[in-house]
């Protein structure tokens, strides 16, 4: 809004109610306004015209950005709905996963458990096959059995020929009796030798067939490891004794095709055990010794944790049952890993206070060593 002056502004007469007054001021002419005042008003107005101006641009900025926030938040509210479809699909993907993933673990379980049956069949077969052979060879044993008792029966019917002759001419010469006489006595003898033979045929073929089944029962192959430290102060704790080593290698022995037993000992300078190594020497064990090594700070160390394992872990491929003879803890992640990697089975020989709860339960088997296995008082002193 612009306000334009030409002229000077005429001020309007104050108004009074006293008549006096009013004829005065009528007869008097309006005074001007000075020059300065007018220009000082128009300032005033063009600068109040360009603030309203201002204020107008102002409303006008603020309405747009309004509907701009407005343009936004809807776009905000369209964003955050797609999210939340996205994330119930996601969810309902996941779910989806973890159903096929709980399906895929049952399948992998069974084909273990199918996997683990082929294998047993497997076994079962191999055996079969080997029973089949064992089968045969004793068919053909018998075949030839049965086609020599066939060649005894012909001369059975031989000796009937001549015992009819000898009716025939019974009442003939006595030098032809007496000939048929020598006849029969020669066949006698052979038929008694025949039988002999036979018989011991029979024998040896029962013995091999008994050996047979006893080789089938002691099937297994089988390794004893023992870690003799261990033991000595096992048996001194428990029974205040000493174990048998002979009597326990023929103890684990019992059905079994020993295919190995290691002696494992560690020596101090101030005993000698000389004869102790001998003694297992003799008795079947192969030993292996180490000398116990004192430390700087006068402890000394001597144990053989780390080559039984290894020693265990190179024969697993020939064995079928790993024993082992001790009560230390340390050997529970061995068996562990035989039995994850292998279908050895691993037995523990201990004595029951004396043996990690551990190492027992991971076991297949676990043998309490009792009085039965100690040696008596006497021989310990012999």
């Amino acid at each position: 809004m612009t306000i334009s002056s030409t002229g000077p502004i005429i001020m309007p007469a104050p108004v009074s109610g006293d008549k006096s007054t009013n004829r005065q001021s009528s007869d008097k002419r309006p005074k001007s306004v000075p020059f300065e005042a007018h220009v000082l008003i128009k300032k005033r107005l063009r600068k109040t015209e360009r603030e309203l101006i201002q204020l107008r641009k102002k409303e006008k900025a603020h309405l747009g950005k309004n509907e701009q926030s407005v343009i936004v938040e809807k776009k905000l509210r369209t964003k955050i709905e797609n999210i939340r479809k996205e994330n119930t699909h996601l969810t309902e993907k996941i779910i989806m996963l973890k159903n096929e993933n709980l399906k895929l673990t049952h399948e992998i379980g069974e084909f273990k458990q199918k996997t683990q049956v082929i294998q047993n069949l497997q076994d079962k077969l191999d055996y079969f096959q080997h029973m089949y052979e064992e089968e045969k060879r004793r068919h053909e044993q018998t075949q030839s059995q049965v086609s020599k008792l066939n060649h005894n029966h012909i001369d059975e019917e031989h000796v009937l020929s001549i015992i009819h002759r000898m009716d025939e001419f019974i009442d003939g010469d006595i030098a032809e009796r007496g000939e048929l006489i020598r006849q029969l006595d020669r066949i006698r003898d052979r038929a008694v030798q025949s039988i002999r033979i036979l018989e011991q045929e029979k024998a040896v073929n029962l013995g091999l067939l008994k050996s047979k089944q006893i080789n089938r029962k002691i099937a297994e192959r089988a390794a004893l490891f023992v870690d003799v430290q261990n033991m000595f102060y096992a048996a001194r704790q428990q029974f205040n004794g000493r174990l048998d080593f002979q009597r326990l290698l023929a103890r684990v022995a019992v059905d079994r095709k020993l295919f190995k037993a290691i002696a494992y000992i560690v020596e101090t300078p101030d005993i000698d055990q000389t004869h102790f190594i001998t003694l297992l020497t003799k008795s079947g064990y192969e030993v292996k010794s180490k000398e116990l090594r004192t430390r700087g700070d006068g402890s000394a160390k001597g144990n053989w944790d780390m080559e039984m394992a290894m020693d265990i872990i190179s024969l697993l491929p020939k064995l079928d049952v790993m024993i082992l003879v001790s009560g230390d803890g340390d050997f529970v992640p061995l068996v562990q890993k035989i039995k994850s990697e292998s279908r050895v089975k691993c037995e523990i020989y201990g004595f029951e206070h004396n043996t990690a709860i551990d190492l027992k339960e991971i076991a297949d088997k676990f043998q309490a060593i009792g009085r039965d296995l100690l040696l008596d008082t006497a021989s310990e002193e012999n």
